[in-house]
């Protein structure tokens, strides 16, 4: 099977040229990659996947009633599910059931913004009609 190489590289000169273009692109790129906000919790586990944190002086005991003089900045029963939550850019992500035990329940994904603890967006979908084990959902 020929590729037809003239259209991709007409002249042996300007496939070289091409490729050192696209090679100075990806370098470039990846030069104005910022280094991770250490704030940001983005897998399983943290950053690392190992469930330590390079920071240092972090709560380590925290007032499960919140309220005034707690250093609970917020708190919501309703976010809690199955998912790990991540945290990235000042937000919070996670995945909770949508309207249990109702003929309706689902599930969706919310982010919140980790200041306040206000929903930015939630995106619902149907687990019903999908792959999704039933023993997920319920």
């Amino acid at each position: 099977m020929k590729l037809l190489p003239d259209l991709w590289f007409p002249r042996r000169g300007a496939g070289v040229g091409v490729l050192t273009l696209l090679c100075c692109w990806t370098v470039g790129s990846l030069a104005v990659v910022s280094a991770a906000d250490p704030l940001d919790w983005t897998y399983w586990r943290g950053p690392n996947g190992d469930g330590i944190s390079q920071e240092t002086g972090l709560v380590d005991d925290w007032d499960p009633k919140g309220g005034e003089g707690s250093n609970v900045a917020w708190k919501r029963d309703d976010l809690g599910g199955r998912s790990t939550p991540i945290v990235m850019n000042g937000r919070l992500y996670t995945l909770v059931r949508a309207e249990p035990e109702t003929r309706r329940e689902g599930e969706k994904v919310v982010c919140v913004d980790v200041k306040t603890g206000e929903t930015l967006w939630e995106n619902r979908f149907n687990v019903w009609l999908s792959d999704v084990p039933d023993t997920r959902v319920g």
